[in-house]
């Protein structure tokens, strides 16, 4: 309102991020849109091109970020950066000798992790994540009626493997 501005309409959040990036044919054959935020993962089901469900799930991608923070001994920031540039959700594709410089927090030099140590601590927190996210399908009784399977997106959803574990787990496509 300062700015002069007004707003026009409210949009749940799931359904804007549907209306992004879900296509008609998506929409139609029933998909579950999975948008992976900061502090909240929000699930939209579409089914004969409707919105059926929406939920809410109560982690999200600063899990994964402070899950390294404390398990590299690393500020916030740096471990926000290090998943951004090296996160992968799943071991095999992570090659056994690749490293990565941890910042520490002070005057201590960095430290050089393997790249694997990272998947230990990201692989958990996003099995987690994908657990209660089939719960929650299954809990709605819908999932015979989505043949589109999952759309991941958000910050985390480009990391390296995470739709790998999301069909592995979910067992439809994403």
């Amino acid at each position: 309102n300062k700015a002069g501005l007004s707003v026009e309409d409210i949009v749940l959040e799931p359904l804007a991020s549907a209306l992004a990036v879900l296509t008609d044919d998506e929409k139609e054959m029933g998909c579950i849109l999975v948008d992976i935020g900061g502090g909240t993962t929000d699930i939209a089901i579409f089914i004969d091109g409707n919105l059926w469900h929406t939920d809410v799930i109560l982690v999200g991608g600063e899990n994964v970020t402070k899950d390294l923070s404390v398990g590299l001994h690393a500020p916030l920031a740096a471990a926000e950066k290090i998943k951004i540039k090296s996160g992968a959700a799943l071991a095999e594709l992570v090659e056994p000798d690749e490293t990565v410089e941890v910042p520490t927090v002070g005057s201590r030099a960095a430290e050089i992790v393997p790249r694997r140590k990272l998947v230990e601590i990201i692989g958990p927190r996003l099995e987690e994540l994908f657990i209660i996210l089939g719960n929650e399908i299954r809990k709605t009784g819908l999932a015979p009626l989505i043949s589109g399977g999952v759309v991941l997106t958000g910050g985390t959803a480009s990391m390296q493997g995470i739709d790998r574990m999301a069909e592995t787990i979910l067992q439809m496509p994403a």
